[in-house]
């Protein structure tokens, strides 16, 4: 009995955990994505920092966790960004998120920066799609090194 009980919770058992922790493919709004692995919290932030520094991507750390930033502007059409963002590690869990800053001319030659925070979008010209493409393809460095699966997901910011 108990047997048959156990086997009838396990895909709810998964079901939940998929849900909770995102899905295997971008979506429309996603806005973070994690990785997965099995190493320690400490050996996982030793393998970011080498695989960003051979990216050449600039990071300092922070309260709680690693704070990005890439060197060159990516170009989007005649804009020029560049993308922070925001790496935590936590129980095998490595969290991505992160917004996209352009400076802006304005009347009488004034500038401000404007900021995006990066989300999935299939438009050609978004700048918060050209932010996410950069994180992307970030995510799939950092999932190689890390031997992990790769999930999306949209999570409300506090």
């Amino acid at each position: 009995m108990k047997r048959k009980l156990i086997y009838s919770l396990t895909p709810l058992f998964w079901a939940i955990s998929l849900i909770c922790l995102g899905q295997y493919n971008p979506f429309k709004g996603a806005n973070r994505i994690v990785i997965t692995t099995s190493m320690a919290d400490k050996e996982t932030y030793l393998l970011i920092a080498d695989q960003l520094t051979q990216a050449g991507i600039a990071f300092t750390a922070a309260d709680n966790g690693l704070l990005i930033r890439s060197e060159q502007p990516t170009s989007l059409g005649k804009q020029q960004a560049v993308f922070e963002g925001k790496l935590m590690v936590n129980a095998g869990l490595v969290s991505l998120s992160g917004w996209v800053r352009r400076k802006e001319e304005g009347k009488n030659s004034a500038t401000s920066d404007r900021v995006a925070p990066v989300t999935y979008d299939t438009a050609k010209n978004s700048l918060q799609g050209i932010g996410f493409n950069y994180m992307d393809a970030l995510a799939k460095r950092l999932q190689v090194a890390l031997h992990g699966v790769t999930m999306y997901k949209y999570q409300k910011e506090i």
